[in-house]
């Protein structure tokens, strides 16, 4: 008698979503039609290549730090499955999958405000983030005092928005820049004196989210070039940029 109500509500629901057929085709795309799922088969079967994806990179990520995973607390391994299966941009997802082996390899558990952070970025927030701390990473003379200033990376950003038509090979938003402010991610003194001014810098959020959200191999090569610079101290605490 179960199964036979289950069918009847499966039945039933199927028959409610027909009448969407159409906009679930354009909505959900060519895998709408080659699959024939229902939306929400649609969506579980989207999730389920998603998850696969996620443990292979995070899988990638621990296998470079060489290091044995150990466990990561519920509430940061539900947010990270949670939203990173859902994520269709593989950049974004591979940031998902660098805070989870992160987490799983850390001796201090990163913030869970990174992933609600993470969670709230787009593929274009994402990579201007990215420009910013490749900026502060070639500033070795600044980073280690706290200093991180992307006075270049917010400049070309917005040379790149006022180019007409806005041509780029990688995502870009007008947007993102007060995005990242929002989030407490880059700062701003405001102060523009005769068309100068208005200093920008990565906050100290900003610059922990990049390294609980990187591949770690990319970290690794970033701070071996940092390390060059003999002004440069290898005691730094990598984790806030300062000197520890």
């Amino acid at each position: 008698m179960l199964c036979r109500k289950n069918d009847l509500a499966k039945a039933g629901a199927e028959a409610a979503m027909q009448p969407f057929a159409e906009l679930i085709q354009k909505i959900a795309g060519p895998a709408a039609e080659e699959i024939g799922l229902t939306l929400r088969d649609h969506v579980r079967f989207f999730r389920m290549k998603r998850r696969v994806r996620l443990m292979e990179r995070t899988d990638e990520f621990i296998k470079k730090k060489g290091i044995e995973p150990h466990r990561v607390p519920l509430k940061m391994l539900a947010t990270v499955v949670e939203n990173a299966t859902l994520e269709d941009d593989d950049s974004l997802q591979d940031m998902w999958a660098a805070l989870l082996a992160n987490a799983a390899t850390a001796e201090q558990q990163p913030e869970v405000m990174l992933a609600e952070i993470l969670r709230q970025l787009s593929p274009a927030d994402a990579h201007l983030l990215k420009n910013c701390f490749q900026e502060v990473m070639r500033n070795p003379i600044d980073r280690p005092g706290g200093f991180f200033y992307i006075k270049r990376a917010i400049q070309e950003w917005n040379d790149a928005l006022n180019r007409r038509p806005v041509t780029t090979d990688y995502p870009i938003s007008g947007l993102s820049v007060e995005n990242l402010t929002r989030l407490g991610l880059i700062s701003s003194n405001g102060v523009v004196v005769n068309g100068v001014g208005d200093e920008r810098w990565l906050t100290k959020i900003g610059y922990a989210l990049i390294y609980g959200c990187e591949d770690p191999a990319e970290i690794k090569k970033a701070e071996e070039q940092l390390f060059k610079d003999p002004r440069v101290k290898r005691g730094l605490n990598t984790a806030t940029g300062g000197l520890g």
